[in-house]
């Protein structure tokens, strides 16, 4: 259906403006996509002074057939969790996180390599809002982040050094 694409053409949104609005305009001729008033069009005419603009999608009122190769069906929540996890974090391996699904409840433990992550914050969200939106059994989502305190080994070795006196000669 065509308002599952890109919705249906709206006449209203073809205007006829006159050329000389174009003036520093080379590449003006029609099928060209031009910036008129910061909004994108496609150049339908010129004549008589005249251009004719279309301001809707290029793809609006077409219906558009895709063709697509299912590979893997994916069952199991926890593997759809994973594959979510890696549509919007794709530079960390999923095997890094860890993934526990109990009562409703999805506790995700990051990876130290997420934690800096430009804008982290908002790639969680986007998490969550996939996870709750796909995963009916998933009601409530905990991000943890771990922090442990690194134990450096002690090299140092407890030799007793001697410390000799002064002699009084």
């Amino acid at each position: 259906p065509l308002k599952k694409g890109f919705g249906v053409r709206d006449p209203s949104k073809v205007r006829l403006v006159p050329l000389r609005m174009f003036k520093g305009e080379s590449n003006l001729q029609p099928g060209a996509r031009v910036r008129f008033r910061d909004m994108l069009a496609t150049v339908r005419s010129i004549s008589s002074g005249r251009v004719q603009l279309d301001f809707n999608h290029p793809l609006a009122g077409k219906t558009i057939i895709y063709e697509v190769e299912v590979k893997n069906d994916v069952k199991d929540s926890i593997d759809r969790i994973k594959l979510l996890l890696h549509r919007r974090l794709p530079t960390i391996p999923v095997e890094k996180f860890s993934l526990s699904l109990t009562s409703n409840v999805l506790t995700i433990i990051m990876p130290p390599e997420s934690y800096m992550v430009d804008g982290i914050q908002i790639i969680k969200r986007g998490i969550a809002n996939d996870v709750l939106r796909f995963i009916p059994e998933v009601s409530k989502i905990v991000f943890t982040e771990e922090y442990v305190r690194r134990i450096e080994a002690k090299t140092e070795s407890k030799e007793v050094e001697e410390v000799k006196e002064p002699s009084s000669e």
